[in-house]
């Protein structure tokens, strides 16, 4: 059986290529707002037979597996002061907490919840200086977990797919980087075929103000 270290779901897209490696300015970047992601497209999921798709119903099918459930999960109310080392597939993250998926940081202990229906929450946090994007008090969320690929998706394309994150993402897989997304809750997909193995595969995401996934975001945000 491959495992997997991150809901994944199979589809039919062309292989993409290696991702080069990140620069972590890119949430800072006007001319930047993915890399190695699939163009979004219209919802559909590829199901293996007709009487599947009628019943539409995903989570009964053989090509899809939740990511949903608990978490590793590391916090930071600064963007500077984020793990810049916990993407490889041995880091010890036992003394990290745990986050559900999907989750809101700030339902589960993590800054404090804001919403308002005129403006942006953000506002009166930082100097209103577009379109520079600051670091203090720009949260920063970092997951990690290891997930087991089914046996039967031996030779297939594998799609992770990201539902909605808050505000920008950057995803390793088995600590290679795959690629990075923002646009808020805009769903994200990537093609981590080519960084799936047989044994252990380790995921970590970051989302980030802008999955290991490293996630940064402001305010009100969750995967």
């Amino acid at each position: 059986m491959n495992k997997l270290f991150l809901s994944l779901s199979l589809s039919v897209f062309t292989l993409t290529a290696y991702a080069q490696q990140p620069t972590m300015t890119e949430w800072h970047d006007l001319q930047v707002n993915e890399v190695n992601r699939f163009t979004p497209h219209t919802d559909f999921f590829g199901y293996e037979s007709e009487a599947l798709a009628l019943a539409g119903d995903k989570t009964r099918s053989s090509r899809y597996l939740s990511l949903d459930g608990t978490w590793r999960f590391s916090w930071v109310a600064d963007a500077d002061q984020r793990p810049t080392d916990c993407f490889g597939v041995d880091f010890d993250d036992h003394n990290w907490a745990t986050m559900p998926v999907p989750g809101i940081w700030e339902l589960n202990g993590y800054g404090h919840p804001e919403y308002v229906n005129i403006g942006f929450a953000w506002r009166g946090h930082f100097t209103n200086n577009p379109p520079e994007v600051p670091v203090k008090d720009n949260h920063v969320g970092t997951y990690r977990r290891k997930i087991s690929i089914p046996s039967s998706w031996n030779g297939k394309q594998v799609i992770a797919h990201f539902g909605s994150v808050t505000s920008n993402m950057y995803l390793w897989v088995n600590g290679r980087y795959v690629g990075y997304t923002e646009d808020s809750k805009v769903a994200a997909e990537f093609d981590i075929t080519p960084y799936v193995h047989r044994g252990e595969t380790s995921l970590p995401f970051r989302p980030s103000v802008g999955a290991t996934v490293l996630m940064t975001k402001t305010r009100i945000s969750g995967v």
